[in-house]
């Protein structure tokens, strides 16, 4: 990826204990100078995800919430602006596939 990633906030949705392309995008982020925050539904899920990109060296908030619930989502975004100042990128994996 080219080096316009580097200094930039991403907010990726859907990192969890089965997000297996969410953590893929997170790293490749990460990997590019990224700064992160992360979330998933449940925080044992989103910190655990949280922890292997930090032990990579990423810079990582991790962050609990469900995106189904509007004021949720608020505090979500409102929690990575108070640690980030801003947010450049939105990756949204959340949801999942239902049958």
């Amino acid at each position: 990826m080219p080096a316009i990633l580097e200094g930039k906030v991403a907010l990726v949705t859907g990192v969890s204990h089965d997000g297996q392309v969410g953590q893929a995008v997170a790293r490749k982020l990460a990997e590019n100078g990224t700064a992160l925050a992360i979330c998933a539904r449940t925080q044992t899920n989103v910190e655990a995800r949280a922890q292997e990109l930090r032990q990579a060296g990423a810079r990582v908030l991790a962050l609990a919430t469900t995106l189904t619930d509007e004021s949720r989502v608020h505090q979500l975004i409102e929690r990575a602006l108070n640690e980030y100042r801003r947010v450049d990128i939105l990756v949204n994996l959340a949801g999942g596939l239902t049958r």
